[in-house]
C-alpha cells in the first residue's frame, strides 16, 4: 500500500475483539504486538521493489502462487537502532507455507544481515489459549520466547547477525521457517534510494 502512496494503515485494535495486539483480560502482548514493534524498529517509510525468484530457474515467483511474500523498505532511521545506517535496506519475508524458504542476499547489498525471525511457539503450557503454533499466544524471536519482564518492560529484541558463508562474494543466506515472519536488515546495502 505504501508503494501506492498510502501514508498509514490501521489494521486492528490495540486491545479488544478477537484480534487485538494485547490480551483483553491480562494485558499480555500477543504475537502481533511484537510484529508491530519489529516493523517500527526496522521498516522505514520508503518502499523499494522486491521480488522472490526461484533459485533454480531464476523465474520470478508471483505472490499468488508462492508461499513466500517479500517486501523491502529503506530501514527506519528514526529509531536509535539503525539511525546511522545510511543506505540501509530492510527486507520483510513472510512464509505462509508449511516448508522453510531460503533467501539469498547478493554481496552487492553488503556483508552482514541482521535477522529477526518471529515464529509461533510449540509450547502450549505457556499460551493464554492453552494451544501451540498459530493458535497459541506466544511468539518466538530467533527461537526464544518473547515475554514482558517482571516489571512489565518489553524484552530486548536483538538480531542474529548472519555473515556470508564461504566466499564473501556469494552474499549471505537466511532460512525463513514455515508460518514465520522474518525481518532482515542489510545495514551496509548502500542503496541510493535510502
Amino acid at each position: 500500500m505504501a508503494k501506492n502512496g498510502y501514508a498509514g494503515l490501521c489494521r486492528q485494535d490495540y486491545i479488544g475483539a478477537d484480534y487485538g495486539m494485547v490480551d483483553c483480560i491480562t494485558g499480555a502482548p500477543l504475537p502481533d504486538y511484537y510484529t508491530a514493534l519489529l516493523w517500527a524498529k526496522t521498516m522505514g517509510p520508503a518502499v523499494l521493489r522486491a521480488v522472490a525468484t526461484d533459485s533454480a530457474s531464476g523465474a520470478v515467483q508471483p505472490a499468488e502462487t508462492s508461499a513466500i511474500r517479500i517486501y523491502a523498505h529503506c530501514t527506519n532511521k528514526g529509531t536509535a537502532f539503525y539511525s546511522e545506517a545510511s543506505g540501509s535496506v530492510t527486507v520483510l519475508a513472510i512464509n505462509v507455507g508449511d516448508k522453510p524458504s531460503t533467501l539469498h542476499f547478493p554481496a552487492s547489498l553488503g556483508g552482514a544481515v541482521h535477522e529477526y525471525i518471529l515464529s509461533p511457539s510449540g509450547d502450549a503450557s505457556s499460551s493464554l489459549t492453552g494451544q501451540s503454533g498459530l493458535m497459541g499466544t506466544i511468539a518466538l524471536l530467533n527461537g526464544k520466547p518473547l515475554q514482558l519482564g517482571p516489571d512489565g518492560a518489553v524484552p530486548q529484541m536483538p538480531p542474529v547477525i548472519l555473515k556470508p558463508a564461504g566466499a564473501a562474494a556469494a552474499g549471505a543466506s537466511a532460512t525463513v521457517p514455515p508460518t514465520s515472519v522474518g525481518f532482515y536488515v542489510l545495514p551496509d546495502a548502500r542503496h541510493a534510494g535510502c
